[in-house]
C-alpha cells in the first residue's frame, strides 16, 4: 500500500490496553478491554488519548477502576445502543466526583467533563442493554 499524506490520521485498527491503573484489562468481566484509537504510540504527534470500551453487563470488579484523578482534562462519553432512542443509555451508572464524593446517577447518553485533578469513579448499578464508554484525554498518554 502506498503511503498517503493524511492516511496516518485515519485510525481503524486500535491497540488494546493490557493494564490500566494497575488493573489487568482482560481480568474485568462484563466489558471489552479498552481499545485505544489515538495516543502517542499510534500517532507520535498526538496530544490526545482516545479509548473506547463496550459494557454488556455490570462489570466485575465494580468499580472496575478505583477512584483516581488525572493530571489533564478528560471527557467521558456514555453512549447507549437503543436504535430508536439515542438518549436511552440502557444502564444506570453512579458517577462519584471530588473529595466530597458527590454522586450523580446517569441513565441517559451523557457527556462528562472532568477537569484535571478531579477525583472520579464509576460504579454500574445495572445494565439492560450494551452501552459504550469513550474516554477522551487531553494528553497523548493515559496516566
Amino acid at each position: 500500500m502506498t503511503e498517503s499524506k493524511y492516511g496516518k490520521y485515519v485510525v481503524s485498527t486500535p491497540s488494546v490496553y493490557k493494564l490500566a491503573h494497575g488493573v489487568e484489562s482482560t481480568k474485568i468481566t462484563g466489558r471489552t478491554p479498552s481499545h485505544i484509537y489515538l495516543d502517542k504510540d499510534i500517532l507520535p504527534e498526538s496530544d490526545k488519548h482516545v479509548a473506547m470500551m463496550r459494557f454488556t453487563e455490570v462489570p466485575h470488579p465494580n468499580p472496575f477502576i478505583e477512584a483516581h484523578a488525572h493530571p489533564y482534562d478528560e471527557i467521558l462519553l456514555f453512549i447507549g445502543s437503543n436504535p430508536s432512542d439515542l438518549t436511552d443509555l440502557g444502564a444506570e451508572i453512579d458517577v462519584t466526583l471530588g473529595d466530597e464524593e458527590e454522586t450523580h446517577t446517569i441513565t441517559t447518553t451523557t457527556a462528562l467533563y472532568l477537569p484535571k485533578g478531579l477525583r472520579h469513579v464509576l460504579k454500574h448499578r445495572s445494565v439492560k442493554r450494551p452501552h459504550t464508554l469513550v474516554a477522551i484525554s487531553m494528553s497523548g498518554e493515559y496516566r
